[in-house]
């Protein structure tokens, strides 16, 4: 079913669409589990943030296998690249065991804690911790995976040269001269001299 998604997309496979989930969804549910910890009972930011919490468990697992689908079709890899590859695959794997990881503290805060408020608190303190660190994996993958991208350019369709040179530009046309006609030049009155500066009329007089 998510493979047929593709067919509704210009994208190549569904994993770019898929790993912005946990990227949003978990920074969320961690900001919703540090708000819920300000109250020792359960309340509604610690029952959304559970919700949040295991949509991203979810959403994560069905990236990472996208991604593993993904890199089957990647051929001609740079030295380089596959060893970006290689990190980013290695983290996604962390990103994964880690949100978890962090599911299973939140069922276990749901279904143990609130026999005790110490206790219930201790768990839900515990749980935020491993959701914050789901957060740094995640957010150390996708960094992997921008890398990947902009930097190697994999999965990334360039276009030919020549249909990427702009066409040039049409040239001006050329403004008319005006030359006048001989006819003209003959024609034309001769500029009277300019009248005689005051100090020759002035010397004249004298002498």
């Amino acid at each position: 079913m998510l493979a047929s998604l593709t067919d509704w997309t210009s994208l190549p496979n569904l994993h770019p669409l898929l790993v912005h989930f946990p990227i949003a969804l978990l920074p969320t549910a961690l900001a919703l589990e540090l708000v819920g910890l300000l109250r020792a009972r359960p309340w509604w930011p610690s029952r959304a943030a559970a919700t949040l919490l295991a949509m991203s468990a979810v959403l994560t697992y069905l990236a990472y296998e996208a991604g593993e689908k993904a890199a089957r079709t990647l051929t001609a890899l740079s030295t380089e690249a596959q060893a970006v590859l290689a990190e980013h695959d290695t983290a996604a794997a962390w990103a994964l065991r880690i949100t978890v990881l962090a599911v299973l503290l939140r069922v276990a805060v749901a279904f143990h804690g609130r026999s005790r408020v110490a206790w219930y608190r201790a768990e839900r303190g515990l749980s935020a911790l491993v959701t914050a660190l789901a957060v740094v994996a995640v957010a150390w993958t996708a960094d992997l995976g921008g890398r990947l991208v902009y930097r190697h350019g994999l999965a990334v369709e360039v276009a030919p040269a020549e249909a990427e040179a702009p066409e040039p530009m049409p040239e001006p046309p050329a403004l008319p001269t005006f030359t006048p006609d001989a006819g003209e030049e003959d024609s034309a009155e001769p500029v009277p001299d300019p009248a005689p500066s005051q100090d020759s009329s002035s010397s004249g007089a004298e002498s």
